[in-house]
């Protein structure tokens, strides 16, 4: 057995599918599979409206149709209804469930509406909610789950992500494509580097021009198709022997921003449902966000506004209209680190600077 394939089997232990292909990035194994589906001129793909960019770039690598849906102002989530909706109405396609933020969301209408229709479901789970270590025994609805081992994510080790299923043949075809890419290497992880600070510039300038939208799209397919580089699984099997370890640190760090938080101001709104494993802390602030994080970032914090609608990055994106939800989401939400280096020290000072932000907008 490879080293690939042994931990692959240690993947599908965890995730409960009895396939698992690894890639360079999870968007890789996005690309690989709408690839190998060969989605046809009419039908759509299925994504949040206030998500990544880099997912909108994979779903734009097929013959489909990106189509974006709304996601509820409360929680910044697709609503299961809604996206069941969507897809009966629709041509046949593939819809991208994606977990955000570490919430977990049932998609019984969705795996319903699906079953009936004739479309395929991708659950993207990129911070990991579904594995056993984390969630116990989850039930494995979807035809393929996607999970991401990238910056910053529940498992990171700098890159790679995985994609599961339970159809061999599917799995042969992707693991086919898997081999044919070039594995992530150093020059790529600069190019990702320069991307996402491109990525973070223009948002920070409050919207981007019809042609800087399509030049990250370009810059982004560019690097969409690598595989996963054997170097990087030792860190891997190091992270996955102690995932369940991870989310609870991640969990204990979200406990003590809520304990300073969450009574701070009315102006802080806590979204509903737990973080099963928590991405980072996630608020919405109601009035005075803007001021908050801009005086966050000015002591150091790197406090982030993920997600505004995807048309901040891509003005008139596909001729899509975006919902009050989705805007308003975007303007409130804000999201503050759960990694080791936030101790109690450091949260209370980032609260003391809150306070005073919000105090100023009174």
């Amino acid at each position: 057995m490879s080293n690939i394939s042994a931990v692959e089997r240690k993947l599908t232990e965890e995730f409960g599918y009895s396939e698992a292909i690894l890639f360079g990035r999870a968007r890789s194994a996005i690309a690989a599979l709408l690839e190998v589906l060969r989605l046809s001129s009419d039908s759509e793909v299925l994504i949040p409206s206030n998500v990544c960019p880099s997912l909108y770039w994979s779903a734009l690598s097929s013959r489909g149709r990106a189509r974006l849906l709304p996601v509820e102002a409360t929680s910044g989530l697709v609503d299961d209804v809604k996206q069941a909706e969507a897809i009966a109405g629709a041509k046949k396609g593939v819809v991208i469930a994606t977990q955000l933020y570490g919430y977990r969301q049932p998609l019984p209408a969705t795996i319903q509406a699906a079953r009936k229709n004739g479309w395929f479901v991708l659950e993207n789970d990129t911070s990991l909610t579904s594995a056993k270590s984390v969630a116990g025994n989850v039930s494995r609805a979807a035809d393929a789950l996607l999970v991401s081992f990238g910056y910053s994510k529940t498992i990171d080790v700098g890159g790679g992500g995985a994609i599961f299923t339970n159809d061999s043949a599917l799995a042969k075809q992707l693991r086919s494509r898997a081999e044919s890419y070039p594995p992530l290497d150093a020059a790529a992880q600069r190019k990702e580097t320069l991307l996402m600070q491109r990525l973070r510039e223009v948002r920070n300038a409050h919207g981007a021009s019809p042609a800087t939208g399509d030049e990250l799209i370009s810059q982004g397919q560019r690097e969409l198709r690598y595989g996963f580089p054997e170097e990087l699984l030792p860190l891997l099997r190091g992270s996955l022997s102690k995932l369940a370890e991870t989310a609870g640190h991640r969990r204990e760090r979200a406990r003590a921003w809520a304990g300073k938080l969450d009574t701070l101001s009315d102006a802080i709104v806590v979204p509903p449902g737990a973080a099963v494993v928590p991405w980072r802390f996630i608020r919405r602030i109601t009035r005075g966000r803007d001021a908050v994080v801009k005086a966050l970032r000015a002591a150091g914090f790197d406090a982030g506004t993920n997600y505004p609608p995807l048309n901040d990055v891509h003005p008139g994106i596909e001729g899509e209209s975006f919902s009050p939800g989705s805007i308003q989401w975007g303007r409130e939400v804000i999201n503050l680190w759960v990694t080791e280096d936030y101790d109690m020290a450091r949260i209370d000072a980032a609260a003391r600077i809150i306070a005073a932000a919000l105090a100023g907008q009174a």
